[in-house]
């Protein structure tokens, strides 16, 4: 999530970028707005990418971005919480470069939290926070746990989660091996 915007903008690609915000500001509220300002700070673009290319910015960018994504994660926004969760994560790999997977305790605690919240309402999120529980990512590691936020996302029909499921129980990962629930 932590990205730079890669290149100086226009005047004009900067009018475009606020106009399209204001209209989101408009239509959809304050907390759409200000996701995409968000997204914008980080990669140069209003709309949500498909993934977020892990770049370094700027600190003052990435302190904007995250009051916009703080901001919005506390006016109820679930996406919102899950992509603070992903900054978080990222700001700890950052942080603590001895052991690129663990990340920092504090900003990992603060993904894992912010995971759970939006994992309430966002399949995303509880693909997150199975990672967190698989990996002991912000907390301990439980197959098991990790196994029944899994099974959420897939019984919502989250395709990522219904393959990942299958593979837990053909590879006996947080429950026995089961050939007969992994088809």
């Amino acid at each position: 999530f932590p990205v730079t915007i890669r290149r100086q903008i226009s005047e004009y690609e900067y009018k475009e970028v606020v106009k399209y915000i204001k209209e989101k500001y408009e239509h959809e509220g304050l907390v759409e707005a200000q996701e995409c300002m968000a997204f914008y700070l980080l990669t140069g673009s209003p709309k949500a990418p498909n993934n977020y290319p892990q770049m370094k910015a700027k600190p003052e960018i990435l302190s904007q971005a995250l009051k916009c994504l703080e901001n919005s994660a506390m006016q109820g926004s679930y996406t919102s919480l899950n992509n603070l969760g992903y900054f978080y994560e990222q700001e700890a790999k950052e942080r603590e470069p001895l052991d690129k997977t663990k990340g920092s305790l504090t900003n990992n605690r603060s993904a894992f939290e912010s995971y759970r919240k939006a994992a309430e309402k966002l399949n995303e999120a509880r693909i997150n926070l199975w990672r967190c529980y698989f990996f002991g990512i912000g907390t301990n590691k439980d197959e098991s746990n990790a196994l029944q936020w899994l099974k959420k996302a897939a019984e919502d029909g989250y395709l990522i989660a219904q393959i990942d499921i299958a593979r837990c129980y053909y590879q006996g990962i947080g429950a026995e091996k089961n050939y007969h629930e992994a088809v």
